[in-house]
């Protein structure tokens, strides 16, 4: 027998081969618990090192104890086994040590970037500001921004995001407020996937600003090139500085056309750049309310600054004061001139989408990701208008992972895998989650919003609510978790005691936080049957937001009192409340199916189709609006046909409309009234559903409650269609035993009795 063969025989019988083979099998599951871990909890990927350096030390461990120990009966233990594993832990000791410790980029040692931008790309890091002047201090970022908005105008030269640069600075240790120390400016450079680097320094005075830029090359470490510009004017400064390093980086002279000035791709005004910049850091924390003064205040200095009218646009859209949005995304659209490419595909495709052109918007920001893989704002904007359709899950949830890849510091990103987590019950990694999102963002009150919403959708209200009044006690006027508390109140059936908790809100000096308490008392009556009290509640909140002088606000609870007063279908209170509208917000849906709701349930038709045809008209004529003109008409068509009986023509102009957008079928639902009186089940079916979506159902906020009864009374009418006499009479049943008498306040509900009581008769 040769010595290989001696040598697997004594291993078979001494049965190594079997141990190392559970141990195999161990270490494997081992490591994948390890992996999930690290996956669903946040773990730091050094634990996933250690573990995978220990399971290779114990399996030399294994491999030793097998050979010396395999055989049956009592073993000593010899020397050279002594000393081969005092050697295995001394090397398990030191290495763990090692790995527990080391610096993932240590000095003199890069990360790998996480994209290569090619040759011909360049990262713009924050100057050194030495102006020590009020209203000055913001000039480090700031001038970065500028130059790296006036580079990017070039099609040939890639140039790193500003949001980008911060958000690798954060995982440097560097802080917004903080100078950059010189040896980490070429890590950050590599790391963002850029070829140069540009970086310099502001000196001087305000009245004699002195602008200093070298230009470098990351692989060499080679400056080649530097600029100087001396004046009191930034923008003429950075346009010098911006055109002499451009033709160094290019190899040659820039042509007619090709480097247009700074200010046509921003602003002209020094005060609104500042304003804006403000407003994006006010916006990424949730200060929705700061985030728009900044952008109002950036857009009243230069009316022509397009990104600034952007970010105004989607606050506004946030907020319900659609005409408003649509004016200033008008205007960022109008703007934009000869904008960069990377602002020309985020801003038209927020365009196209908000103006129905689903298709072309989701293309330019697939299109934008695809061309700047350092974008996470555009991927967020996918994300929110992916994430009802069933078919993208796998998209939307792509789109988050990849926010927290590129950066691990970004707060937003973990909040939203959070939520994603809870919703498929794996609550420890919610909370998990949860921690390092409030971690990234200490002192802030949405963390606490999110960690309460978490235990809420664990049906852990208490501990949801304290979370809750956390948030408000850090910050009055986060009025979203003030919904939340009441929310949370009403899910376990206490409308009573939300309005106590409320009451102590409703005085708040906080304007939002004040007239959100008084809305949402409003709403604990009518979740209670008290539409009299309900009503008179909703009236006080247009008094309260009035009082306030914030026409968003006053807007808003005007909406929300229109939008009541027209499922109560108490049509001619309901178009003095939209005519109050009409003039705080201009014409929109709210104003207009009121007052056709009202000359409908009077007969008169031909006085229906002049509104409808005027409506139309606006909507075509109104830089902005022409893409919902076609939505509007067939909307108010709805109306029209329902109200002359017309069914078929109603469920025609429900399938044409609800492919744009599932919302017409609010106010009276008259496409799913004309289903139920066709039997036509499916199409009343999905219409609830769309319902539930187009009206906040999902539990993403408040719980509207006269949205949530007729959902209730439309799903018990299906059953009944579809034979289904159980849940029938249970959903009627629910009714009856939670609203009672409240039922005949409303004309829509007053057939329950009867319907549940020719039910429970059965037939004949």
């Amino acid at each position: 027998m040769t010595g290989l063969g001696r040598f697997i025989e004594t291993a078979r019988e001494r049965r190594v081969f079997r141990y190392l083979v559970f141990y195999v099998g161990s270490a494997w599951v081992v490591a994948q618990v390890v992996e999930f871990f690290l996956d669903n909890y946040g773990w730091s990927p050094r634990v996933l090192d250690i573990v995978l350096f220990l399971l290779a030390i114990g399996f030399l461990v294994t491999l030793t104890l097998a050979w010396y120990h395999g055989e049956r009966g009592h073993q000593r233990i010899p020397r050279v086994e002594a000393v081969l594993l005092g050697a295995l832990a001394v090397v398990g000791v030191m290495g763990t040590a090692w790995l527990a410790t080391r610096s993932v980029a240590g000095p003199g040692q890069d990360i790998d970037a996480a994209v290569d931008l090619g040759p011909n790309s360049i990262a713009v890091l924050p100057f050194r500001n030495e102006i020590q002047a009020p209203g000055f201090a913001w000039l480090d970022r700031g001038v970065a921004e500028l130059l790296a908005t006036d580079l990017s105008q070039l099609d040939t030269l890639r140039v790193v995001s500003g949001q980008r640069i911060f958000d690798l600075l954060r995982q440097f240790g560097v802080a917004e407020d903080e100078e950059i120390p010189e040896e980490l400016h070429t890590r950050v450079t590599r790391r963002a996937g850029a070829r140069f680097l540009l970086t310099g320094s502001v000196v001087g005075s305000p009245d004699d600003v002195q602008l200093v830029a070298e230009l470098s090359d990351t692989r060499s470490g080679v400056t080649l090139a530097s600029a100087r510009a001396r004046g009191a004017d930034i923008f003429r400064l950075i346009d010098e500085v911006s055109a002499e390093l451009s033709s160094d980086l290019l190899g040659r002279q820039l042509g007619p056309g090709e480097s247009a000035p700074v200010t046509q791709l921003t602003t002209r005004s020094l005060d609104a750049f500042r304003e804006y910049d403000r407003g994006r850091i006010a916006r990424f924390r949730f200060h929705l309310q700061d985030a728009r003064s900044h952008f109002e205040r950036a857009v009243e200095l230069d009316s022509t600054f397009a990104l600034a009218h952007f970010q105004l646009a989607g606050l506004l859209f946030q907020q319900g004061d659609v005409g408003k949005a649509i004016e200033h995304l008008q205007a960022a659209d109008r703007h934009l001139g000869i904008a960069s490419e990377r602002d020309r595909l985020y801003v038209g495709g927020f365009v196209d989408l908000i103006q129905g052109r689903r298709d072309a918007g989701l293309a330019k920001l697939r299109e934008l990701v695809a061309k700047y893989p350092d974008e996470k704002d555009a991927r967020l904007i996918l994300w929110s208008f992916l994430q009802q359709d069933p078919g993208a899950q796998g998209e939307t949830e792509r789109l988050i992972r990849e926010t927290v890849e590129l950066d691990p510091y970004y707060g937003p990103g973990w909040n939203l895998l959070a939520y994603l987590e809870a919703r498929r019950g794996n609550f420890e990694a919610a909370d998990s989650l949860i921690d390092r999102y409030a971690a990234l963002e200490p002192g802030e009150p949405n963390p606490l919003d999110s960690r309460g919403e978490i235990a809420e959708i664990a049906a852990r209200y208490e501990e949801a609510r304290d979370s809750y009044r956390a948030a408000l006690a850090l910050r009055p006027d986060f009025f979203i978790s003030l919904q939340h508390l009441a929310r949370s109140y009403l899910r376990e059936g206490r409308p009573a005691d939300a309005r106590g908790e409320l009451a102590g809100y409703r005085a708040s000096e906080a304007a939002d936080t004040r007239v959100w308490a008084w809305w949402l008392t409003a709403d604990t009556r009518m979740w209670e049957g008290d539409v009299r009290g309900a009503v008179a509640t909703y009236d006080s909140t247009v008094a309260v937001a009035a009082a306030t002088g914030r026409a968003d606000l006053h807007g808003l609870a005007l909406d929300q009192m229109t939008r009541t007063l027209v499922l109560l279908e108490r049509y001619p209170e309901a178009v003095r409340y939209a005519d109050s509208l009409r003039a705080v917000r201009g014409p929109d849906a709210v104003t207009s199916t009121a007052r056709l709701h009202l000359l409908g349930s009077g007969g008169r038709f031909e006085e229906m189709e002049e509104v409808r045809d005027e409506v139309v008209a606006y909507f075509r004529d109104t830089p902005g609006l022409q893409s919902f003109a076609g939505q509007a008409a067939a909307g108010m068509d709805m109306l029209v046909a329902y109200y002359r009986g017309d069914h078929q023509r109603v469920l025609d102009r429900l399938r044409e409309a609800r492919s744009q957008n599932p919302r017409v079928v609010q106010f009276g639902y008259p496409g799913i009234r004309a289903a139920l009186a066709t039997g036509d089940v499916e199409t009343a079916a999905t219409g609830t559903e769309d319902l539930v979506v187009a009206t906040g159902l999902s539990g993403l906020e408040r719980l509207p409650p006269l949205e949530t009864r007729y959902r209730d009374y439309f799903r018990a009418r299906i059953a009944e269609l579809r034979g289904d006499t159980a849940v029938a009479i249970a959903g009627y049943d629910r009714l009856l035993e939670e609203w009672g008498a409240a039922l005949d306040a409303i004309p829509l509900f007053r057939d329950v009795r009867t319907r549940r009581a020719a039910l429970q008769e059965g037939p004949g």
